[in-house]
C-alpha cells in the first residue's frame, strides 16, 4: 500500500492465516493482514508513489516525478524477511502526468508513460541490473487527466489499453521464468576451485553524482540516445535545500550524450558556491566531471562503459 506519511513511501503487509478449531491453517481458514515493513523515502525529489508491482522476490514502484525503485526480498521463508533497495532509475514523463501504471513479471517490467509503454528487462531470476530496452510500445488510447494507459504483463505477454479494445504483444521470447532460489553453497577448506571464475560483465549503469552550489534548482541534466536525440533519462526539479544526489541510471548498449544545464548560465562553480558533478560507471570508472561549465556541458559516452575510456585526472597521469 502507498503511504501518506511524509517519511514513508510504501507500507507492506503480510497475510497470516488463523487456525480453525482443529488447529488447521489451510486455504479455507481466515486470517488477518499484519504490517511487517515500511519502505522509507529513498529520494524525496522523485515525489510520492504512483504505482506498485510485485513479482516473486521483487517489488518495484514508480513515482509521480519519474522515479523507479526496485527492492529485493531477502530471507523469504524466515521471520525476519525484509525488502532491501537494489536499484534506482529515472524516466522522462510529461509535466502534467502524475500516474504511471506498471506491471512486473519474471524478468520484465512494463511501465506506462502517457501513450507509450517502456520495457525493462533483467537477467534470469533477477540476476543482473535492470535496463531499459529500446523498444517502446504505443497505445492509441485517448487519455484525459493525469492517468497513463493501463498495462498488464504476464509471461512476457503485454496487454495495453486502447480506446475500446486491448492490444496484445507477445514478447515471451524476451522473458524467462524466474529460477528457484539457489541452495546456500558449502565450502571445504581443502577443496580446489573446479572452474576458472567468469570475468565480470561490463558495467551497464551510471551514477550521476551532483554536489550543488547555493541554487540546486538552477541545475538540470538529461541523457540522450545519440542516434536520434531521444531523451532516455532526465533529472527532476531539485529542491532548493538539497545538497547532493546520486541517482543510478541503467541503459542498454549504445551511444549516448550526457548534458548538464544551468538556467542562469553560471554553472555549479564558483560564483555561488563550489558545486560540481561527475558520472561514474557501476564499476567506479570516471565517465565525466565538471562544475564551471557556464550554461551547459555535454559529454558523449557508450554503454557498456569500457574502463579504458575512463577520464584520467592530472594527479593520476604520472
Amino acid at each position: 500500500a502507498a503511504s501518506a506519511d511524509c517519511e514513508v513511501n510504501v507500507e507492506l503487509f503480510r497475510f497470516e492465516r488463523e487456525e480453525d478449531d482443529n488447529g488447521d491453517a489451510g486455504a479455507g481458514a481466515g486470517g488477518t493482514l499484519v504490517p511487517f515493513q515500511q519502505l522509507r523515502y529513498v529520494s524525496p525529489f522523485f515525489g510520492a508513489v504512483s504505482s506498485i508491482g510485485m513479482s516473486r522476490d521483487t517489488l518495484v514502484y514508480s513515482t509521480v516525478s519519474g522515479g523507479l525503485f526496485w527492492y529485493k526480498l531477502q530471507n523469504r521463508d524466515e521471520d525476519d524477511a525484509q525488502y532491501f533497495l537494489s536499484q534506482e532509475m529515472s524516466f522522462d514523463g510529461p509535466a502534467n502526468l502524475y500516474h504511471y501504471p506498471l506491471s512486473a513479471d519474471a524478468n520484465m517490467l512494463a511501465l506506462s508513460v502517457a501513450n507509450e509503454i517502456y520495457l525493462y528487462t533483467t537477467g534470469e531470476g533477477g540476476a543482473s541490473e535492470w535496463k531499459r530496452e529500446r523498444l517502446v510500445l504505443q497505445s492509441k488510447g485517448d487519455y484525459a487527466g493525469y492517468v497513463g494507459a493501463s498495462v498488464a504483463l504476464s509471461g512476457g505477454r503485454v496487454l495495453v489499453a486502447e480506446k475500446r479494445e486491448v492490444a496484445a504483444y507477445d514478447l515471451s521470447g524476451c522473458a524467462t521464468e524466474p529460477s528457484p532460489p539457489s541452495p546456500v553453497p558449502t565450502f571445504s577448506p581443502t577443496s580446489a576451485p573446479s572452474a576458472t571464475p567468469r570475468p565480470p560483465e561490463p558495467p551497464t549503469c551510471l551514477n550521476v553524482n551532483l554536489y550543488f552550489d547555493r541554487y540546486p534548482s538552477d541545475t538540470s541534466w538529461n541523457i540522450r540516445y545519440s542516434e536520434d536525440g531521444s531523451v532516455v533519462a532526465r533529472s527532476p526539479e531539485y529542491d532548493p535545500d538539497v545538497k547532493t544526489v546520486s541517482p543510478q541510471i541503467c541503459l542498454p548498449e549504445g551511444d549516448y550524450e550526457f548534458t548538464i544545464f544551468d538556467v542562469y548560465g553560471d554553472g555549479m562553480c564558483c560564483k555561488w558556491g563550489e558545486g560540481s558533478y561527475n558520472l561514474t560507471s557501476s564499476g567506479g570508472a570516471l565517465v565525466a566531471r565538471g562544475g564551471a561549465f557556464g550554461a551547459n556541458e555535454t559529454t558523449p559516452f557508450s554503454m557498456p562503459f569500457d574502463p579504458e575510456d575512463a577520464l584520467v585526472l592530472p594527479w593520476q597521469s604520472d
